[in-house]
């Protein structure tokens, strides 16, 4: 059984908010859409993961085995923390 790698989608916080309903964020909304499509593409459980401003971002985190979905948005370009988390991923390959 072939084990697949996590998808971590990193993105801003304020990318991911609503109009204050209890509705998911669109960041949410492509979370789910990939567990699905993942999913039916390999009749296996891949995990998803979201990262924001408020996770964990040593580089311990960042395993040569997960694949980085960075979010580029006007928000994320102004987070050093974001950037630095982006780096880290991209010092490893």
């Amino acid at each position: 059984m072939k084990k697949y790698p996590k998808v971590i989608i990193l993105h801003a916080q304020a990318d991911n908010l609503t109009d204050g309903s209890n509705q998911k964020g669109w960041v949410d909304s492509l979370r789910h859409f990939l567990l699905i499509m993942l999913g039916q593409m390999t009749s296996q459980d891949v995990e998803v993961i979201l990262r924001s401003e408020k996770d964990d971002h040593t580089r311990e985190a960042y395993t040569d085995r997960n694949l980085l979905i960075p979010v580029f948005s006007a928000e994320f370009m102004q987070s050093e923390l974001l950037l630095g988390a982006l780096r880290t991923y991209l010092s490893m390959r």
